[in-house]
């Protein structure tokens, strides 16, 4: 039994840090599409 939930707790985290790093992946992809467009309306503007 201790066995078992010590496994369940270990996925659990595991899940959890798989979350996170999806999370971080997420913000900084629209981090850089966010700096892009901003740099692009900069260079459009130049124009």
């Amino acid at each position: 039994m201790t066995d078992f939930s010590f496994l369940f707790k270990k996925n659990r985290l595991v899940e959890r840090n798989e979350t996170v790093k999806y999370i971080i992946y997420l913000i900084s992809f629209l981090y850089k599409i966010s700096n892009v467009i901003s740099s692009h309306r900069i260079c459009t503007q130049d124009d």
